[in-house]
């Protein structure tokens, strides 16, 4: 009997402990805990070109159908300066999907090779939510405007909608665009899409 009870409480450990590394490693990566230079991501802004750093952002203010946004945008001329042309990603998330917003915003900055403008919308209840998230990591150097979701959205909920209503959304989107689900890790460079 006492090796059975050894037996479920080693187990119980093992599943313990596998959460909690996996809890640090997410912290690192979201680079939410102090650096470590043990624990140090190989990819992290000591290492990255400094061409994949944004230059300082401006805040712009649009009316836009009663409501007031904010939007922090890097002028197009000065990314073209650098010689590159952003990549424009689109990208809409509400409540479930935050966390997966974001874990995707982060994959397309550590693997894209050229700037990348992001187009983001939330609902207005995580508007706050997501843009205190990308200050409190390194996401806070990304080019992004942030608009809030119509509150008239269809009636399952579903985010499916943004993809048709992008020109009404982001009226300023020119060019080739990337719209990516909430729910996907990025792996190879999004600049060969275009």
């Amino acid at each position: 009997m006492s090796s059975c009870l050894r037996f479920k409480f080693g187990g119980l450990l093992v599943v313990i402990l596998g959460w909690c590394l996996l809890v640090v490693y997410l912290v690192i990566l979201l680079d939410l805990m102090p650096r470590l230079s043990l624990l140090k991501h190989p990819l992290s802004e000591e290492s990255l070109p400094s061409a994949r750093t944004p230059p300082p952002r401006e805040t712009l203010m649009r009316e836009g159908r009663g409501t007031q946004a904010t939007a922090l945008f890097t002028p197009s001329e000065v990314v073209e300066d650098r010689g590159l042309e952003a990549v424009q990603v689109v990208m809409a998330g509400d409540t479930a999907g935050l966390g997966g917003l974001v874990a995707a915003v982060n994959s397309v900055l550590m693997h894209t090779k050229r700037p990348v403008k992001f187009y983001l919308a939330t609902t207005d209840d995580e508007r706050q939510h997501l843009k205190l998230w990308i200050k409190s990591t390194k996401l806070h150097r990304m080019v992004y405007k942030l608009r809030t979701l119509p509150r008239t959205r269809p009636k399952d909920r579903s985010l499916h909608f943004v993809k048709t209503q992008l020109s009404e959304l982001f009226p300023e989107l020119e060019g080739p665009v990337v719209y990516l689900d909430w729910d996907v890790i990025v792996r190879g460079n999004l600049a060969m899409l275009i």
